[in-house]
């Protein structure tokens, strides 16, 4: 006969120690997988943010490619770059090394705001160059009137300390489409090159809106230097603190006087959207003038001037020459462009030249917009 113990209490204490075991074991499970997502999510926002900081790294550099250092490194030359993202969301650094004339490469580490993630990223960069049609000192296509001193030439000279630059191929002094629109002042010799005045019936308004692959909207939009309300601007370098080129100087148009200045590499492209007044000061690059240009006393501009108004241009900066690279001024309204006192136009293919290679943006390969070279949390 079987016996039953009627006793069960110890039964209860045991299957009770047993429940809180569980339930602890599943407590701990879901604060540690809580925790473990927690610093999964963490992780993965440091990546985000390092990778977003990385792209804004690529942008600017793209956005501010800096053609006055950049665009005449040597193959194999690197430059590097540094920046950081708005309300302190993190840093980047990396450099810019030129793999051949056209070819470059963007190599960004970005890191984000506590430095947990690291993200780099690297891009191809294609140079597009800018290619004005320069035939002469002076390109016009309404009349031209010079008198007193002023001159023109053709006869290709370097700009005095810039190195590396030798004088090419001269120039016509004047380009004209029909030679009954020049007006020497009783002065011949005033105006010299090769030939001195080039008749091509050829110069119509695509002469002066045209640019390559460029139309006259997209140069200007590709300004650094825009929307001038200011008369008569005290044109001149300008530095920061550190003696680095103040770049965001509205007045700092480079410095081609001092080829040891850190402005010396700056050409900017400066556009005026109505009539432009200057009468003292220095600068370099493209300017470009929608409306009427007047330059008068002590001003100096190296590079390439387009004017879509009238050039009017007297007296006589350093030297007695106001432009040492070459001018084309459309005179829309075919009133005389004026060339007066001792204003001088000089042809100068090295400022030309550099004032063009500055101009080149780089644009990243359609291929491949960037690839992803690592990324560290």
């Amino acid at each position: 006969m079987t016996k039953h113990i009627d006793n069960e209490r110890g039964l209860a204490l045991l299957v009770s120690i047993l429940a809180i075991i569980v339930v602890g074991g599943l407590l701990v499970g879901t604060v540690t997988a809580a925790r473990l997502e927690n610093r999964q999510a963490h992780n993965t926002g440091e990546m985000v943010q390092a990778f977003a900081v990385t792209e804004l790294g690529l942008a600017e550099t793209m956005a501010n490619w800096y053609g006055g250092d950049w665009n005449f490194m040597d193959v194999m030359e690197e430059l590097p770059i540094s920046g950081s993202a708005p309300e302190g969301a993190g840093s980047y650094s990396g450099n810019v090394r030129r793999l051949s004339q056209e070819l470059f490469f963007v190599d960004v580490t970005g890191v984000s705001s506590r430095g947990g993630a690291r993200q780099r990223l690297g891009t191809f960069v294609k140079l597009q160059p800018l290619n004005v049609e320069i035939e002469a000192s002076l390109t016009t296509r309404g009349p031209i009137r010079r008198n007193g001193n002023g001159a023109i030439s053709g006869m290709d000279e370097p700009p005095a300390g810039w190195g590396a630059c030798t004088a090419t191929v001269n120039k016509a002094g004047l380009r004209v489409p029909d030679l009954d629109l020049v007006d020497d002042g009783g002065c011949p010799s005033c105006i010299e090159g090769n030939p001195p005045i080039q008749e091509d019936p050829s110069i119509d308004d695509d002469t002066f809106l045209s640019f390559g692959d460029l139309d006259w909207a997209s140069l200007t939009s590709m300004a650094t230097k825009t929307g001038f309300t200011l008369n008569n601007p005290h044109v001149e370098p300008s530095f920061n603190g550190d003696g680095s080129c103040n770049t965001g100087d509205v007045e700092n148009w480079g410095d081609p006087l001092n080829p040891g200045s850190t402005c010396a590499g700056y050409f900017p492209i400066i556009y005026a959207p109505g009539d432009l007044n200057l009468n003292f000061g220095v600068g370099q690059g493209i300017l470009l003038v929608e409306g009427d240009l007047n330059v008068q006393s002590q001003f100096e501009f190296y590079g390439i001037v387009i004017v879509r108004g009238r050039l009017k241009t007297q007296g006589g900066g350093g030297g007695a020459i106001h432009f040492r690279g070459a001018v084309m001024a459309a005179n829309v309204e075919l009133e005389d462009n004026q060339i007066a006192g001792n204003a001088q136009i000089q042809y100068s293919s090295c400022a030309v030249e550099r004032a063009e290679t500055s101009a080149g943006l780089g644009a990243q390969l359609r291929s491949r917009g960037w690839l992803q070279l690592f990324s560290t949390s």
